[in-house]
């Protein structure tokens, strides 16, 4: 009697499977096409759909490679490490300044006054690190200084106010001297 109902069970579990593979490429292309009509634009995911995704994708493993369209592969393994609680993956770019060269392009530019191009150049010089000009910059507007060199007593234009007077007074009233080894004005 089992040699009778167990091949029977088999064909039972055999069409069942196929109809699930039929279903399973039906909706996959189904998925297609209504992914070729939404624009190309970013799709926002709820925290809930998006751990309904993560909790029936991880069933799949790496097969879901070839499944997932509705975001990049690498974004669902990082969805996967936050559920998980695993460690995140390293960040990209540039990492931070550190607080010690903060503080130093600070005291530089309080003590000399001077900008952020200037600084960067003597960091380098001094070999500290990789910067841009941008993050001495953003650094210096963090502290409330002004990035350029308008910073202090001294100013370009605070000299020309003072000394608006003389200049118009010795260029038109110069005498050419020569002499024998030097013209001078």
């Amino acid at each position: 009697m089992g040699q009778i109902f167990q091949p029977l069970l088999f064909l039972i579990a055999r069409s069942t499977a196929d109809d699930l593979q039929k279903q399973v490429e039906f909706l996959k292309a189904e998925n297609e096409r209504l992914r070729k009509r939404v624009p190309r634009q970013r799709i926002f995911l709820k925290l809930d759909e998006r751990n309904q995704l993560v909790k029936l994708g991880k069933d799949l493993g790496p097969a879901i490679r070839h499944l997932i369209t509705i975001v990049d592969y690498s974004t669902f393994r990082c969805w996967v490490r936050n559920a998980d609680g695993s460690t995140p993956a390293p960040g990209k770019g540039r990492s931070r300044i550190t607080q010690v060269i903060r503080e130093l392009v600070v005291q530089i530019a309080n003590e000399t006054g001077w900008g952020y191009s200037r600084i960067l150049g003597e960091l380098k010089k001094l070999n500290l690190g990789k910067s841009s000009r941008q993050s001495m910059k953003n650094i210096l507007v963090e502290h409330d200084l002004a990035p350029g060199l308008r910073r202090g007593k001294g100013w370009w234009s605070e000299f020309v106010k003072m000394h608006a007077e003389t200049p118009w007074q010795v260029d038109f009233f110069s005498k050419l001297v020569v002499t024998p080894s030097v013209a001078i004005e």
